[in-house]
């Protein structure tokens, strides 16, 4: 199921983006509503992935008894209040361009899913392995990730 919703979540931004980007200039004939449109729902459907993803994330920490659950999720709380803000100063008016989303992805890429994911994942795999022995795809997996972080 994530994966579906990952690939039309990101099919739609994409689509909303266009090659562009966010910098995009709207194509003749759409004009500035369909261009607002646009974002308008690539943000509705980032808010939607944000917490399908979120709950499925900490519901799988919480599984393997990740110990950094809640520091964690209070990142995911810090982002999903961040996006729905932008949202809200879209809708009434107060931004007008896509840059701030842009950039709050970006840096969201590049701490959380970077960083903190990463080690949550790694931390979790160590606590299996120490629990109890691992595969060797498991372990190579694992070993892949820390090398990454």
């Amino acid at each position: 199921m994530e994966a579906k919703v990952s690939a039309a979540a990101l099919s739609r931004s994409t689509t909303a983006q266009g090659a562009g980007g966010a910098d995009r200039q709207p194509a003749a004939g759409h004009g500035e509503g369909r261009a607002r449109q646009e974002v308008d729902e690539t943000i509705e459907n980032l808010v939607f992935y944000v917490r399908y993803h979120f709950a499925w994330e900490e519901q799988w920490y919480d599984q393997h008894g990740f110990k950094g659950l809640a520091a964690h999720t209070a990142e995911h709380e810090l982002l999903t209040r961040d996006v729905i803000q932008l949202q809200t100063r879209l809708q009434e008016g107060k931004l007008v361009a896509a840059v701030p989303l842009m950039r709050l992805l970006q840096g969201w890429l590049l701490t959380h899913i970077d960083g903190s994911d990463k080690a949550a994942v790694a931390a979790v795999l160590r606590a299996q392995d120490a629990a109890a022995p691992i595969s060797a795809s498991v372990r190579s997996r694992m070993s892949r990730i820390e090398a990454r972080g």
